[in-house]
């Protein structure tokens, strides 16, 4: 919508004065921001943010209930004109659609603005204030630390940006001369290969864990999981999964503030993927240095799996007795059916499980109910257990889970 009211300001004169400009005038300003405070904060969930959509969705929903009288008043006046009456009505449509998702929106943020954690007996809000004020400093700049490869991350970025841009002025083109159907059939698929360029050359910006824990000498938070839970681009929305890439992504974002997150780079992969700092072992060498960290981190972050060496990691990780340190959380599956998911779940229980059977924790483990809604584990000392549950499985409700369980670590 903003690239169409920008490019009809600049390709129609009616748009350059009296309403027209007007309305230019009004919604730029409103939707520049709106995109901006949607785009800006993917995957942050910080109560300082909401502040920006308390502002945004009202703006949003005042643009739109304006363009919902202006096309009242067209469909009213141009009433024996078929092709605009229709072209009108379905406008009408779009706007009453975002203009519900605008209501939506504000209604949403305000629910969560107050919304109380009964078993902890604070607010949403209060247990966020909380995390911020025990952030142990800013997140250590790696502007000096070596990267993968700079020159081919600006490389890819350029091509990138490249690809955007054409796909925004084929648009504007399209705008200007409706019978450049060619053109038509590419733009709006320019900006795939654009933002999978870009998505590519965030890997390449990466820095090593070895670097980084040369550089931050805070105690380090460990991330262990199976290399088959690393996520891949969603190709379905590309330019979101720049911005939110994945759980880990998040969880990385977060946990960088309390201490340097690393993890194992997988084999099989020569560019590591956007998220913990990564290192590459040999055989010999990964069980050594993943058991020094283990003895090391301050948290441990691990996902449940269903692989012998993630479940090795974990024994190990009680052998040491280090399951006081650890968050152990249902990792976020990605295309999967209802059943299959289900049943994944289930293996993975059950894998835990059987791993914590002659231990403390046995006990509590035995009378976990309700698995389906678990996303995270925290193992006290005496042998009992915190379980963070959501019925909701979307990437927000398994980010937040890992919050509250952080929280509940430092308290």
């Amino acid at each position: 919508m903003l690239l169409r009211i920008i490019s009809l300001y600049v390709i129609n004169p009616e748009f350059r004065e009296g309403i027209g400009l007007s309305i230019v005038l009004v919604a730029t300003p409103i939707l520049s921001f709106g995109v901006y405070t949607g785009y800006r904060h993917l995957g942050v969930i910080d109560s300082h943010i909401w502040r920006a959509y308390f502002i945004a969705f009202p703006l949003l929903l005042l643009l739109f209930s304006l363009f919902i009288a202006l096309d009242l008043i067209t469909i009213f006046v141009a009433n024996n004109l078929p092709d605009e009456t229709l072209l009108a009505g379905l406008s009408l449509l779009f706007l009453l659609w975002s203009a519900a998702i605008a209501l939506g929106g504000f209604v949403s943020v305000l629910l969560l603005s107050t919304m109380r954690i009964a078993p902890l007996g604070n607010t949403m809000v209060q247990l966020l204030s909380n995390l911020r004020g025990q952030k142990s400093g800013q997140a250590l700049n790696a502007t000096t630390m070596k990267r993968i490869n700079v020159r081919l991350g600006i490389l890819f970025c350029l091509g990138g940006g490249i690809f955007i841009l054409g796909d925004i002025v084929g648009r504007v083109v399209i705008n200007l001369h409706t019978d450049h159907h060619i053109l038509g059939l590419f733009s709006g698929y320019l900006s795939i290969p654009g933002f999978l360029l870009l998505i590519r050359a965030r890997r390449y910006f990466q820095v090593s864990a070895d670097s980084l824990l040369s550089v931050d000498k805070r105690k380090p938070i460990l991330f262990l999981r199976s290399f088959e839970d690393d996520e891949e681009p969603n190709y379905e929305n590309l330019a979101k999964t720049l911005l939110d890439f994945s759980l880990e992504t998040r969880l990385s974002n977060h946990f960088t503030f309390y201490g340097p997150f690393i993890a194992i780079g997988s084999p099989r992969e020569s560019i590591p993927q956007v998220g913990a700092a990564r290192v590459k072992l040999s055989d010999s060498e990964w069980q050594p240095r993943v058991m020094s960290w283990i003895s090391e981190a301050s948290l441990i972050i691990m996902y449940s799996g269903s692989t012998y060496w993630v479940n090795w990691e974990l024994v190990k990780v009680i052998e040491i007795e280090r399951a006081p340190n650890l968050i152990l959380m249902i990792p976020e599956f990605k295309n999967w059916g209802p059943r299959t998911w289900s049943q994944e779940v289930d293996i993975r229980i059950e894998y835990m499980k059987h791993i914590f059977k002659n231990t403390r924790w046995n006990a509590s483990l035995t009378r976990l109910q309700d698995i389906q809604d678990v996303r995270a584990l925290l193992f006290d000392s005496d042998g009992s257990l915190s379980v963070i549950r959501s019925r909701p499985r979307n990437r927000d409700a398994y980010h937040l889970a890992a919050l509250i369980a952080h929280y509940l670590k430092l308290n």
